[in-house]
């Protein structure tokens, strides 16, 4: 059986990203292996994240000496991380999620871009990417380096939403907390929403107190996450700035539409004409899309439609530039 080889080094934070990707593969007839590389996450005060250096370290040691290419899910030193696999034996891929990154990691910056586009051999590791706009970010990042933008992956199953009943519409906000949260117009947004009789919710770790909303400033187990999703009539999305929302997809693999600003990202989710995308900051703006969202049903189709086209985006780069990853 064809497989392409694997490796998660966040198992947790991107569980269910690497079941998206295995579910792709396994529709256009591959096997995603899994390879098994220590995970570098969830590591608290000095002696956590001095282990998470290590396990960094002995991760790409071990990348360098494989004698076949792996798809690495996550950048553990960001954009340093091209630079370390530029002398592997294989020629490895690299997922990189944020061009620039929306929360502090390492490796990016001023000295990250430096050292990487430094190298000889930028063509030793495949990028790739998940939004048109990522693309653009990256190209101007890694100016050497081949990067190809793939669609998101998404699971094989069928959506199932949980959200049928009489209780009020909910609007849900759904993640962790990122400085790019638009703060202000959940507040303005959150006590008109009260005023048509919708619930507001936001769940996710770090969340401040919003007027207007419930917050459950904590953080979501995968089941948790899987709940609250299915439950929404409609998920929130108040990003300024992002390049791919994986919830959003997890939303519609749970039959919840997603309403936020236009997006290359949501665009490939929905279609460039979907009136669930808000062009600009008035709240009657985002009061209609998510009117819309909560009224329509059809995610299960949209679904589908996304799904193909993230098996032809996939067969067309693993029938080209990532050919090479595919061990027979």
């Amino acid at each position: 059986m064809r497989s392409i080889s694997l490796s998660n080094p966040l198992p947790q934070a991107l569980r269910h990203y690497e079941t998206e990707l295995q579910d792709t593969l396994a529709r256009i007839g591959l096997v995603g292996t899994d390879i098994g590389m220590r995970g570098v996450e969830g590591g608290h005060g000095l002696a956590g994240h001095i282990k998470m250096a290590v396990d960094s370290v002995r991760n790409t040691r071990q990348f360098r000496r494989a004698s076949v290419p792996i798809l690495q899910l996550w950048p553990t030193w960001g954009l340093m991380e091209l630079a370390l696999l530029q002398s592997a034996r294989a020629r490895h891929a690299l997922v990189l999620h944020d061009p620039i990154p929306i929360t502090k990691q390492p490796g990016y910056g001023n000295l990250g871009r430096r050292v990487v586009n430094a190298g000889k051999s930028a063509e030793r590791t495949m990028v790739i990417v998940h939004s048109d706009r990522a693309l653009e970010v990256a190209q101007q990042q890694l100016p050497h380096h081949h990067i190809s933008k793939v669609l998101h992956p998404v699971t094989s199953t069928d959506a199932a939403h949980g959200n049928a009943s009489d209780a009020a519409p909910l609007v849900l906000v759904a993640g962790q907390y990122k400085p790019e949260r638009d703060l202000q117009l959940l507040a303005r947004l959150g006590p008109e929403l009260t005023r048509l009789g919708y619930d507001t919710r936001i769940s996710g770790r770090g969340w401040p107190d919003v007027p207007g909303w419930t917050v459950d400033s904590r953080f979501l187990t995968e089941t948790e996450l899987e709940a609250e999703l299915s439950a929404a009539s409609v998920l929130l999305m108040p990003y300024r700035n992002y390049f791919q929302s994986g919830v959003a997809l997890r939303a519609l693999e749970c039959g919840t539409l997603t309403v936020g600003r236009r997006s290359t990202f949501l665009t490939d989710l929905y279609g460039g004409r979907s009136d669930l995308l808000v062009d600009d900051d008035r709240i009657d703006s985002y009061l209609r899309a998510i009117g819309t969202g909560i009224e329509r049903a059809g995610a299960g189709q949209l679904l589908v439609a996304y799904r193909r086209a993230v098996d032809i985006s996939w067969q067309s780069f693993l029938a080209t530039d990532g050919a090479s990853l595919i061990s027979e």
